[in-house]
This record gives C-alpha cells, sequence and structure tokens, in this order.
C-alpha cells in the first residue's frame, strides 16, 4: 500500500508538471501546419508527454524542445500521414542526435539551430501535408443513460481539419 501510494503521488505530480509546462507554450499561429514550443523550464522527461497533448487538441505534428544551455532536447509527435522521422532525417545536420520512428521522434539539437528548423518549417519543407485533408470519423458510444437502460448514439461525420 505504501509503494501504491508513492506511486499515485509521483503519478500526480508528473500531471501537475504537465500542465504547467503545457501552460507555458504561447499562443501560436494557428496558420501553420506545426507546433514549435520551446523554453528552459520544460523538464525533458515530460516533453513527450505536452507534445502529444498538443497533437490530440490541435491535430498538427508537434515539436516540444526542453532548452538547457547550449543544447535542446526535443521530443517530436506526428499525426496521421506524416512520417515524422523521415522528414526529419532529411534535416539530419541539424541534429547532434536524433532517433524515433514515423509518428514520434526524439532528438538532442544545438540551440542556433533551432531557429533554423523552424524556418525550413516555415518555408513548407519540413512538414508536407495538406492543410485541407479531410478526415473521416465515425464514432459510435453506447452508453447506459440513467435507469431505464436507453442507448445513445453519437455519429461525428466528415472533419475539416486545418
Amino acid at each position: 500500500q505504501e509503494a501504491a501510494r508513492h506511486l499515485d503521488d509521483i503519478n500526480r505530480k508528473r500531471k501537475d508538471e504537465t500542465y504547467r509546462m503545457y501552460d507555458l507554450i504561447p499562443d501560436f499561429d494557428e496558420d501553420k501546419r506545426y507546433i514549435l514550443a520551446q523554453h528552459s523550464d520544460f523538464h525533458e522527461g515530460i516533453i513527450g508527454l505536452v507534445a502529444s497533448r498538443l497533437v490530440r487538441k490541435y491535430y498538427r505534428p508537434s515539436v516540444v524542445i526542453s532548452l538547457d544551455g547550449k543544447h535542446g532536447k526535443g521530443s517530436v509527435r506526428s499525426i496521421e500521414g506524416v512520417n515524422i522521422i523521415e522528414v526529419l532525417r532529411e534535416h539530419e545536420e541539424l541534429f547532434v542526435n536524433l532517433g524515433g520512428h514515423p509518428m514520434a521522434a526524439g532528438f538532442t539539437i544545438p540551440v542556433e539551430n533551432i531557429e533554423v528548423l523552424d524556418i525550413t518549417k516555415a518555408d513548407g519543407g519540413l512538414i508536407a501535408y495538406s492543410s485541407n485533408e479531410k478526415v473521416s470519423l465515425d464514432l459510435t458510444f453506447e452508453g447506459i443513460l440513467k435507469r431505464d437502460k436507453d442507448k445513445l448514439r453519437i455519429k461525428i461525420g466528415s472533419l475539416l481539419f486545418s
């Protein structure tokens, strides 16, 4: 029971830190096809959670970088249709270390290269996918309402993400 309380405490602190870091992210240009956030107060062990949260909320590839002196540690989460590690490897010379898979990546980058990475993205060369891509969702939710066991069905049709 002591171990369970300890793990629960660690998890609560991790969640609190994730929310704190998320709140440090400034507003971003919603016309951009990606999100890049960097801060010296970002904990490098939690940046992946923040990147995942950004992807879920905005449906854009998201890069979150923890700054520490001369280098930044980055975590990237992608969306369907964007092979993020392939895209980042096209600019491998910018990184000290780079690894990952199609939907997520991690890297170490010299601080002076972060701006170059951002410019490369802004030119459309780094993240290439259509901002008019239609995403179809067919979601069915069945749940019990009150005591009468009625079923609730929700259907969401074609949504447009920008």
